[in-house]
């Protein structure tokens, strides 16, 4: 998946939830740091060393951090949204790799 499209996805989904001066700051850092640098990128491909190169070429710390807030939040979102697990350099459905017995507990009272 496109970063650029991870990031409208995710806009679309948080406007629902969010104040306006929130999603504003939101689509700031997006159009202004997180798109020249990310969006042509397909997001499984992207790696720490290169986030932290990103993050370390800012001349204003506080860009930084809202600009890095930004990603994490996104880059998160996608994971849980579709259900992505990262292993190694491979981005796979985490359901393909949950091998963890589910327990469930029947009582005989409801």
């Amino acid at each position: 998946m496109l970063f650029s499209t991870a990031a409208t996805e995710y806009m679309d989904d948080k406007g629902k939830r969010l104040r306006a001066t929130t999603l504003e700051g939101y689509a700031s850092a997006i159009r202004c740091h997180l798109m020249p640098q990310w969006g042509w990128l397909e997001i499984e491909t992207i790696t720490f060393e290169q986030v932290q190169d990103w993050v370390d070429s800012f001349d204003m710390p506080g860009a930084a951090e809202k600009a890095y807030k930004t990603f994490s939040q996104i880059y998160r979102w996608v994971l849980r949204r579709h259900q992505l697990l990262t292993v190694g350099a491979v981005t796979v459905p985490s359901l393909w790799l949950d091998t963890t017995p589910i327990w469930v507990r029947w009582d005989t009272e409801c």
